[in-house]
């Protein structure tokens, strides 16, 4: 039900499908409560134009992001598939696992029999890009020695964000301060 704007158009598909889900919803009398939170996280599930307000969205958000796999491809022209195709052709299978005790998601991804752990982050809109301050530097720190992943990659990332800000600086392309200070991994580990 939360794809089926798609029908309309792949742009803004989430509000496409709250408006006729709404409908159908209704048309089923289905109650007002229970309509208005499955309206609510269908509009919200897109990246683009929504984020998680309730369990009932990130759920949702967490199933639509994480189900990935080959046979969701239909267009078979390799050269014309989008960002989604891509994605998904490259997966052969995935699952999920959640650890609700040391709280955390792991999606599983196999790419050509080889299952790959991955870190699923999705930034919320409404952000300027900069540097991560400390606090949400060591949170994502402990996530990926919780998952067991490599810390290199993280130092790299937090490492090339310093580069691009300094850069963007210099040029006076704009300038973005975090709200607890500049941040980084200095404080890490």
């Amino acid at each position: 039900m939360h794809d089926m704007g798609n029908c309309v158009n792949r742009v803004d598909h989430a509000h496409s499908s709250a408006i006729m889900a709404f409908q159908i919803l209704r048309d089923l009398k289905a109650p007002d409560e229970d309509i208005a939170v499955i309206v609510s996280a269908i509009g919200q599930h897109d990246e683009a134009t929504g984020m998680a307000v309730d369990a009932v969205s990130a759920a949702l958000i967490l199933a639509d992001k994480t189900d990935v796999r080959r046979n969701r491809v239909r267009n078979t022209i390799k050269e014309s598939f989008d960002k989604h195709d891509r994605v998904n052709y490259a997966a052969v299978a995935s699952s999920l696992h959640v650890n609700v005790e040391k709280q955390v998601i792991l999606l599983e991804i196999e790419l050509d029999g080889k299952i790959v752990p991955a870190m699923v982050y999705v930034m919320t809109p409404g952000h300027s890009f900069g540097i991560p301050s400390d606090y949400y530097s060591n949170v994502i720190w402990q996530g990926y020695e919780t998952a067991g992943f490599e810390t290199q990659f993280l130092e790299d990332a937090i490492e090339h964000a310093y580069q691009l800000v300094q850069k963007q600086e210099r040029e006076g392309d704009f300038y973005q301060q975090s709200l607890f200070h500049m941040g980084g991994y200095d404080g890490m580990k």
